[in-house]
């Protein structure tokens, strides 16, 4: 078991298959995965328990002091090769979603770097030459990268649409 400030990671219970059996038995909450399909308590209790497929794992999320499961982690296609895997996280009750604040970070980080970029504009140590190098080799970049993605979207535009295709 993983144990977190707020959070524990461990096995996934047998008396965790009712709650896991309502969340996947919720058209609403499939949508967002895919096409619902109404599960059977067996199939379910087969697949969360005795899971045997080495390419996949779980991690029930409980919140502390709790001991009820309040989500889950699927980490799969596990590649030992390529050292890679794909995770996924639900948390499984509505009112338990939203309450982090998770995503501001990836716009702190993005505030951050561009904060960074224009102090060491203005106040690095590039002389007014160095900047105005920077700026042509850059603008020339940027219409070089701009007429090559107009000419691709004519291009895309120009074919034949198919209609989606899985």
């Amino acid at each position: 078991m993983i144990f977190g400030k707020r959070v524990v990671l461990g096995p996934i219970m047998p008396p965790d298959l009712t709650s896991l059996f309502q969340w996947t038995d919720s058209a609403e909450d499939a949508a967002i995965n895919g096409t619902y399909r109404p599960p059977s308590w067996n199939e379910q209790e087969e697949f969360w328990l005795l899971q045997q497929d080495p390419s996949r794992i779980f991690f029930a999320i409980r919140i502390k002091p709790r001991s009820e499961i309040a989500g889950y982690i699927q980490i799969r296609e596990i590649e030992p090769v390529h050292r890679s895997a794909k995770i996924g996280i639900w948390i499984g009750e509505a009112a338990e979603r939203g309450k982090g604040i998770a995503w501001i970070y990836p716009f702190a980080i993005a505030g951050a770097i561009y904060a960074a970029l224009v102090a060491g504009w203005q106040f690095g140590p590039l002389t007014v030459d160095a900047k105005s190098d920077i700026l042509y080799v850059g603008w020339r970049v940027l219409g070089v990268l701009t007429v090559l993605q107009t000419a691709w979207m004519i291009i895309k535009a120009s074919k034949r649409y198919r209609g989606y295709t899985a």
